[in-house]
């Protein structure tokens, strides 16, 4: 009842403020390593180059890459509360039930795509990754501005599957990216993006639903994270067995 008396945009905000509470209280965590061989092999890679790990240097392909991961995951926490507001609210919620199931089997498919297709392991993950960008973007215009269910549901579905093989190909290369104390700085940056970008997301779209400008504040967000894919797509990976 309490809920229903302040309003859903008052809900929104007071979410927005918690996740930003969250965020700031996940970037303050240290992260100790308590694993002793993990250590032991970042402690060698580090007594050969003579780096500190926090200092550990990338491929600028992986940065850039994390730069667009992050602002993929911003849109992906935005879609996780912006979709079904959209969608219920131009059509029904059981329009959002079959879009969020068109959009699970995405992400199944996708993971089989990347196993068994050869077409999808022989694409470049800089090609990917702008595929990813603008599935992300038609996503989320889609949930936005169109009514028509078929078009919704084939909009999650693409979406999902093409962040899925996107992602997995990001975490193959990942794995194969050098030295160990390298693959450990690239998990963990990796990780941060996430954390940080899903719950930011989240908070864009609350506290421009509470000052009344969803609709500019989303619009902007599929434009930007299109044009991650335009600037990723500029940029040559390597295949996995070219990283060593």
């Amino acid at each position: 009842m309490i809920l229903l008396s302040i309003g859903f945009k008052a809900v929104l905000l007071i979410d927005s403020i918690s996740f930003l509470i969250g965020i700031v209280l996940l970037m303050s965590i240290k992260i100790t390593r308590t694993d002793p061989t993990i250590a032991a092999m970042i402690h060698e890679d580090q007594a050969l180059t003579g780096t500190a790990a926090d200092d550990i240097a990338l491929p600028s392909w992986v940065n850039i890459g994390l730069i667009t991961w992050l602002f993929a995951a911003l849109t992906i926490g935005l879609l996780g509360v912006a979709g079904p507001t959209f969608v219920i609210d131009r059509n029904s919620a059981l329009v959002w039930a079959v879009t969020a199931a068109c959009m699970a089997i995405g992400s199944l498919v996708g993971s089989s795509a990347s196993l068994l297709l050869n077409s999808v392991k022989s694409t470049r993950w800089e090609y990917l990754q702008l595929m990813c960008c603008f599935g992300l973007a038609a996503e989320v215009l889609c949930f936005l501005f169109i009514s028509i269910p078929v078009v919704v549901w084939i909009s999650g579905f693409v979406g999902s599957a093409l962040v899925t093989v996107s992602g997995i190909r990001w975490d193959t290369l990942g794995q194969s990216i050098g030295s160990d104390a390298q693959i450990h700085a690239f998990a963990v940056r990796d990780q941060i993006v996430h954390t940080v970008g899903i719950p930011a997301g989240m908070l864009v779209f609350g506290l421009s639903a509470a000052f009344n400008s969803s609709t500019v504040i989303v619009t902007a967000v599929a434009v930007v994270v299109a044009i991650m894919g335009i600037i990723i797509a500029t940029v040559k990976t390597p295949r996995p067995a070219e990283v060593r």
